[in-house]
């Protein structure tokens, strides 16, 4: 299982690390051995309306990496013990 916590574009550059309930979130996830996914469903939202190029600068401008759907693929590969490789 994994938890995912839908925040504000705000709390996006730190992880949601200064937001309450995903401070408890993360708590009940420690306790229980799982991990949390930090997504903004609107950010998500605005970034499929957007060219490749202007989404990823847009999110580094919010200072962030990568998205919270890429987030979520990973944790999700993570819980499943999965791995990617990519080969050419």
């Amino acid at each position: 299982m994994i938890y995912a916590a839908n925040v504000p574009e705000d709390d996006l550059a730190d992880k949601g690390a200064n937001n309450p309930y995903v401070q408890a979130l993360r708590a009940r996830a420690a306790e229980e051995g799982l991990e949390v996914a930090i997504v903004s469903a609107k950010v998500e939202s605005e970034l499929m309306e957007l060219p490749k190029e202007e989404a990823q600068e847009w999110l580094e401008a919010l200072g962030v990496k990568d998205g919270g759907l890429a987030n979520l693929i990973r944790a999700t590969y993570a819980a499943l013990g999965l791995r990617t490789y990519f080969t050419t």
